[in-house]
């Protein structure tokens, strides 16, 4: 059976992204961290060190086997480009990316996979 729509956020928080340029994106996590992260977005204070080989900050990707690597759950986000998030370009897969953002609230959690 295929991952199945956990929780989704608070339709008032899509007012964050009026006026503003995003991209959709996937976040590879664990279920608990998951539910913490729908619930209250991302905390740059909880982020471990695990797949930091582009520095510090949330990673997302275009490739959703790339974010199984990190856990179970996928939390699907929006992000700002501006300011410009690092953009990191797979080695393996043409036309697929990962995009380091450095501050939490440029990342807006939309939906939990599990």
């Amino acid at each position: 059976m295929g991952h199945m729509v956990k929780d989704v956020v608070d339709p008032s928080e899509l007012d964050r992204l009026k006026g503003t340029s995003f991209c959709l994106g996937l976040h590879g996590t664990s279920p608990a961290a998951a539910a913490r992260i729908i619930k209250n977005g991302f905390d740059m204070g909880r982020l471990g060190n695990r797949g930091a080989a582009f520095g510090h900050g949330i990673y997302v990707t275009s490739c959703p086997t790339t974010s199984f690597w990190y856990g179970t759950d996928i939390i699907l986000v929006a992000f700002q480009v501006k300011p410009k998030p690092k953009f990191v370009p797979h080695g393996h897969s043409h036309g697929l990316t990962t995009a380091v953002i450095s501050h939490a609230k440029h990342v807006l959690p939309l939906a939990w996979f599990s």
